[in-house]
């Protein structure tokens, strides 16, 4: 497409101008030094400076014609998870992608989910541990985004692809009936609001693979909610840092913070077989949504023996 033409198929305010000459020189310099040899007739050639100028951001997507394509659609409502397992059965690299709703479709204020993936190995330990999981890789959707994306390689076995999808509408809600201890809002307003929080969203789970001997199973609503549970506290119990509570040891703290997956985690465990009642003041900054209720900064847990509790907080 040369420049001249662009007035007819850009309108206002997408309306781009630069001269033919700077098109003609960038495309002989592709096919000169760059061995760039099927110029695409309908392509727009663009200083960067002047992309900058049109948009807030760029997202560069790999292309291959070979690979095998798998999608799933799962609907959430307000926040929750969702997942699927895995059975993989030869080295394979998965390109796993988690897609919303186009905004061109939703009201002008509308605001894209944050979603965090994670990718967790399945091993069974046998009778009296069963499965347990560890994080393969862990990646969130930045800012205001459609997409959530993550490349990895897997060896053959048995996996895990979970989301952990955050709605900013919901979020809002919840933390406005949360800080309503004096019950100002209305019975009528309340019922209204308790509706909203759980007004259904759409999410497409897309697995690109370069093989295609692997089996895609859906996982039950519950079985997600466990798997995305298990992961935060064992991110804190594994990664975190560790402080007792008491003196014999036995009630300990576990706190992660990771601001590659915006979340910090408090885990709570009692190794003892007494019951234990604890307060924790915690000071966190920024806007964030809790897992749980607090009162004043203040957390209060009960803590059964043998028993742990964590309380995520998500920024």
């Amino acid at each position: 497409m040369k420049s001249k033409d662009l007035k007819g198929k850009f309108n206002p305010p997408y309306f781009v101008d630069w001269s033919a000459k700077d098109d003609l020189r960038i495309t002989e310099d592709f096919r000169k030094h760059r061995n760039y040899k099927k110029p695409e007739k309908r392509s727009v050639w663009v200083p960067f400076d002047k992309l900058k100028d049109f948009f807030e951001s760029l997202t560069i997507c790999r292309y291959q014609d070979d690979l095998n394509n798998v999608a799933k659609s799962f609907v959430v409502k307000g926040s929750g998870n969702f997942g699927c397992s895995i059975d993989n059965r030869e080295q394979t690299t998965f390109f796993i992608e988690i897609l919303q709703e186009s905004k061109v479709f939703r009201p002008q204020d509308y605001s894209y989910s944050k979603v965090r993936i994670f990718v967790l190995k399945e091993k069974d330990y046998g009778i009296g541990i069963g499965k347990q999981h560890s994080l393969i890789k862990a990646a969130v959707n930045y800012k205001d985004q459609r997409s959530t994306f993550c490349e990895l390689k897997l060896e053959p076995g048995k996996y895990k692809i979970v989301a952990d999808v955050e709605n900013p509408e919901t979020t809002k809600i919840a933390s406005i009936l949360a800080q309503d201890a004096d019950a100002t809002i209305s019975p009528e307003d309340r019922i209204q609001l308790n509706k909203t929080l759980k007004l259904p969203r759409t999410y497409d789970l897309v697995i690109h693979a370069s093989r295609d001997l692997f089996k895609l199973i859906d996982l039950p609503e519950k079985a997600a909610d466990s798997v995305v549970l298990e992961t935060y506290s064992n991110l804190a119990i594994q990664r975190g840092t560790i402080e007792s509570l008491n003196d014999d040891h036995s009630l300990r703290r576990y706190i992660f913070q990771s601001s590659k997956i915006g979340v910090c985690i408090f885990t709570y465990a009692n190794r003892s077989d007494n019951a234990y009642s604890t307060v924790d003041k915690l000071e966190i900054k920024g806007e964030y949504s809790s897992s749980k209720n607090m009162e004043s900064g203040k957390l209060r847990l009960n803590l059964p023996g043998k028993s742990k509790k964590f309380v995520v907080f998500r920024f």
